[in-house]
């Protein structure tokens, strides 16, 4: 987020927000005793959720729609794609280029995800090599 322009000091309430979740279920005769620690995802019918979404999911979108290559034109706008709260409508003129679409958006996922790893992982061996 940080790279994105948010402030430290809103980064550090949205991650209290989502620190220390439970779920706990009403299965029609009253919420259960029992709770589940939440460690993944967003809050569900939390305003905040969908701006999360779309802040981690941007840059994977926008590298995949430079990369299409079918649009579906509706006038004079071009639709690839639709982007509501936590969901994506992927829209094609074919199955065979639906098939492709997720398949490309897939890739593009997969490969940002891994090159956020590696730079993680670049940052500590550096650390290790000046702590050794």
């Amino acid at each position: 987020m940080l790279n994105k322009g948010i402030p430290t000091h809103l980064i550090t309430i949205i991650q209290k927000t989502y620190m220390e979740n439970i779920i706990r279920v009403n299965a029609g005769n009253g919420i259960s005793e029992d709770s589940r620690a939440i460690t993944q995802g967003v809050r569900q019918g939390c305003p905040l959720s969908p701006v999360l979404f779309n802040l981690y999911l941007e840059e994977v979108i926008r590298i995949w729609l430079q990369k299409l290559t079918v649009s579906k034109y509706f006038k004079e706008l071009i639709f690839n794609t639709l982007l509501f709260a936590d969901d994506q409508f992927i829209i094609s003129d074919t199955e065979v280029n639906l098939q492709k679409a997720v398949h490309l958006l897939y890739i593009t996922y997969l490969k940002n995800i891994i090159w956020k790893l590696l730079q993680k992982r670049r940052k500590c061996l550096a650390l290790l090599e000046r702590i050794t």
